[in-house]
């Protein structure tokens, strides 16, 4: 009997010390994840801060609407336009001996013209009292250009030269032609008023959503005041 009560004390002592190795263990385990959690947390807290603080740059910004911007947009805000044209000029006899014998000659030619309508960005100007944003919208430019590739050997239609005394067509009599013509076209967009407004509509729609944008950041609602080249003109004659 007492060989089996020796080999149960035995047995007794070996299970308290593992349990204590055990219980040591554990406690080693969470030590090491309550430090591992605690960092982690005070790295959140790190970053969140940070981000605050990048928030509130942002918001002491002054996020007011600016001239740069309106005039980018105006840039935007280009209306062009297509036109299948035909230059027709008469070349004249010249005068002096030296001419004499030479015949009228008449010709054609056929080209495709862009016309385009926008603005002069650097008459572009603009005030702002609080909350009121006057914005100065000149009036339109229009300008014409020749599209190359629509310009070939079958663009001319010449009237035939005299086989002695001849009267050439030179390139400056071409490009005086084609030249007038394009001015003429030009002319007939300014007077076209739908075309104009087109142009004028969508260069304010353009502003104006800037300014909203603008006003939302910065919680305000502008009011935008619209001046033009006749507005300044009454205003003139008024004073």
């Amino acid at each position: 009997m007492r060989n089996d009560e020796k080999k149960m004390i035995m047995k007794r002592n070996i299970i308290w010390v593992i349990a204590v190795i055990v219980a040591c263990v554990v406690l080693v385990l969470v030590k090491c994840l309550i430090n591992v959690n605690a960092e982690g947390r005070e790295s959140v807290v790190s970053e969140v801060n940070t981000n605050t603080d990048a928030t509130k740059e942002v918001k002491s910004e002054d996020k007011t609407p600016e001239i740069s911007k309106v005039r980018n947009i105006c840039e935007l805000a280009t209306v062009e336009c297509y036109f299948n044209n035909v230059a027709k000029s008469v070349k004249e006899p010249g005068t002096g001996l030296s001419h004499i014998g030479e015949k009228e000659r008449k010709f054609w030619i056929k080209y495709q013209v862009k016309v385009t309508v926008a603005y002069d960005v650097s008459q572009v100007d603009m005030t702002q009292e609080g909350d009121e944003i006057s914005i100065y919208l000149p009036d339109p430019i229009v300008s014409s250009s020749v599209v190359e590739s629509s310009w070939n050997k079958d663009s001319y239609v010449i009237s035939k030269d005299r086989w002695l005394q001849k009267n050439p067509i030179t390139a400056e009599d071409q490009t005086k032609a084609v030249g007038d013509s394009c001015s003429m076209i030009e002319e007939e967009v300014r007077n076209n008023t739908a075309l104009i407004s087109s142009a004028e509509q969508q260069a304010r729609a353009l502003i104006e959503n800037y300014i909203s944008q603008m006003g939302k950041i910065n919680n305000t609602e502008y009011k935008i005041k619209w001046i033009t080249k006749d507005t300044v003109d009454t205003s003139d004659k008024d004073s």
